[in-house]
């Protein structure tokens, strides 16, 4: 028999936000949709409406440029010519992916130009930078 102890995971942190906007609001507006970078699903309810409207249709079908790129070294990621014209334009999100976000070493760049690393203990350690415990990690204190 397996000791208990085996199977006592700790679950990745998961987090579940739910707004109801009334039709005052705008619900296009930067901040409800497009400031939350790393958001995979984004569902709208819309009540006791025959007709979506078209605008909201519009914000949420809007197509991008989708690029995967194999074996990134983190390293060119501070090349001169990238930061000059991906990063400091605006015009590039980032994100690690076959990763979770939560439990995995990962790396992302947000469209304001900020590096989010992610990562555990013994990779905060051997890069050797500065920094502290995530503050969305409640338990294990692993992830900086």
């Amino acid at each position: 028999m397996l000791c208990p102890e085996v199977w006592h995971f700790n679950e990745p942190r998961s987090e579940f936000k739910l707004r109801s906007i009334s039709s005052e609001h705008n619900l296009l507006s930067d901040t409800n949709i497009n400031t939350f970078y790393f958001n995979h699903l984004v569902s709208v309810t819309v009540p006791d409406s025959l007709r979506i409207p078209e605008a909201l249709t519009e914000k949420l079908t809007l197509d991008c440029d989708y690029y995967m790129i194999y074996d990134l070294n983190p390293s060119d990621l501070l090349n001169t010519s990238f930061l000059k014209f991906f990063v400091k334009s605006g015009d590039l999100m980032l994100l690690s992916i076959n990763t979770r976000i939560d439990c995995d070493n990962c790396i992302g760049i947000i469209p304001t130009g900020q590096l989010v690393l992610s990562v555990n203990k013994a990779t905060f350690q051997r890069l050797g930078i500065e920094g502290g415990i995530s503050k969305t990690t409640k338990k294990g204190k692993d992830k900086y």
